[in-house]
């Protein structure tokens, strides 16, 4: 039985481990970059919850001196998972002002790494909440 039971969870382990692979390579086309503000909003959609492991793919990987906010969509709602490894934008602080008077809320974190969940119908607000903290922040 634990050969079974182990097997079983190898296998999906495998098929995670491949569906993260899969979105992380999909970044570059489907991410909405912001140059002038080092910036990247990525959305994807996933039956596995893995926002948490493919924004610190992406930023410890690809983009460790920008803010990479990773959108993952699920009936009905938006999870969030914000990072900054330079830590020169509190990420914390960003998605505490992203969802401020939004349908959903801030679930906590600190400076290099934060997240939290909108409604789908607030997505477009949430990103213009973002981008205005950005350009009002003192380092980007």
């Amino acid at each position: 039985m634990d050969d079974v039971l182990k097997s079983s969870i190898k296998k999906y382990h495998d098929v995670v481990d491949h569906e993260i692979e899969r979105v992380v390579s999909n970044h570059k086309k489907e991410g909405e970059f912001y140059d002038d503000l080092n910036l990247l909003i990525y959305a994807f959609k996933s039956q596995y919850h893995i926002k948490s492991p493919v924004s610190n793919i992406i930023s410890h990987k690809y983009y460790p001196d920008k803010t990479v906010i990773v959108l993952q969509i699920f009936d009905g709602l938006v999870g969030i998972s914000a990072r900054r490894q330079d830590k020169k934008v509190a990420m914390n602080d960003l998605i505490k002002q992203g969802v401020k008077n939004l349908d959903g809320g801030f679930g906590g974190g600190h400076v290099p790494a934060s997240g939290g969940r909108v409604s789908v119908n607030d997505l477009e607000r949430f990103k213009d909440n973002v981008i205005k903290f950005l350009k009002n922040s003192p380092v980007v």
